[in-house]
């Protein structure tokens, strides 16, 4: 798979695995929806980061426009006429090796781009809901279900997802403008990017720093 993993769709699994990989802001395993649809927000060497997304209906309307963790989209992550929620209230987290071998490497539905204009929305609606995020990470799969890390364990994501959303918000947001207002979504990516592996390092060497003095 591709190195670039910021604001991909992925929905076609595996036919071996279709146990659950995002949880709601209670902690439950989603089904579902959240099995196929997750939108990847960044990620590091070993790690993605991942927001789950679903259909909006007539049956589920209601609990999702009262949800204000929710961002509701006119159209799908395809740019299918298709109302779509992004719950931006949880950010899961998932090995990443393990994440692609979950997915059929060469489907239309995986890998896909969104554009720079729906990633700005995610990220702005995470950086309106970021003293409520919840984070969650899963450590592996067993025959029956999913396996996911302790709250602890998890929690220590908090700090460099917490670095991207609030450097995309202050600042790379203003510095990237143009390439969001007119689509230039290769340039937009490509540049964001760069700047989120600068974060990304400092957060990795500021941890290996505080594992050697204990």
């Amino acid at each position: 798979m591709t190195n670039k993993l910021i604001g991909k769709v992925y929905k076609q699994r595996n036919k071996e695995n279709k146990f659950p990989i995002a949880k709601d802001r209670l902690g439950d395993d989603i089904f579902g929806h959240g099995i196929n649809r997750p939108y990847l927000i960044f990620y590091s060497d070993d790690k993605v980061y991942y927001l789950s997304a679903k259909s909006v209906s007539d049956k589920n309307r209601k609990n999702t426009e009262d949800d204000k963790g929710n961002l509701i989209l006119k159209t799908d992550l395809y740019g299918n006429d298709k109302e779509i929620a992004i719950n931006c209230s949880v950010i899961n987290v998932m090995d990443r090796k393990l994440f692609e071998s979950l997915y059929i490497e060469d489907s239309e539905w995986n890998n896909v781009q969104t554009s720079a204009i729906i990633y700005d929305n995610v990220m702005q609606k995470l950086y309106e809901n970021l003293n409520d995020i919840q984070y969650f990470e899963i450590d592996s799969f067993s025959d029956t279900q999913t396996n996911w890390k302790f709250r602890d364990e998890a929690l220590k994501n908090k700090k460099v997802c917490e670095a991207i959303i609030k450097n995309y918000c202050i600042y790379f947001s203003k510095q990237l403008s143009d390439e969001i207002t007119n689509n230039m979504n290769d340039l937009f990516f490509k540049e964001l990017e760069y700047k989120y592996k600068n974060i990304v390092y400092e957060s990795q060497k500021e941890e290996r720093r505080f594992t050697l003095k204990l």
